[in-house]
């Protein structure tokens, strides 16, 4: 599966299986918080995150170490909180 970063219905598709119904409100947060992040941050959460591949298979299909990984996935998840609690 691979979803476009672009794409926010995918990725709201994605999110939906992974954490059930998301009322409208927070449906357009959660949209402004994942756009807004930057495109590196993005990709790493929609291929963790919507197409719930592993860390080790997003540092394989991008060529990047581990590490880099877990830190791009953790700065998009403390962004989004960020733009979330707002």
């Amino acid at each position: 599966m691979t979803t476009n970063i672009n794409d926010v219905s995918g990725i709201l598709a994605g999110l939906k299986d992974e954490l059930g119904p998301i009322d409208v409100p927070k449906e357009a947060e959660l949209i402004a918080a994942i756009t807004g992040l930057p495109q590196k941050q993005r990709l790493v959460f929609v291929m963790v995150h919507v197409e719930h591949r592993s860390i080790a298979d997003v540092a394989q299909a991008l060529k990047l170490p581990q590490r880099r990984v877990e830190r791009r996935l953790t700065q998009a998840l403390s962004a989004c909180r960020r733009q979330l609690s707002r």
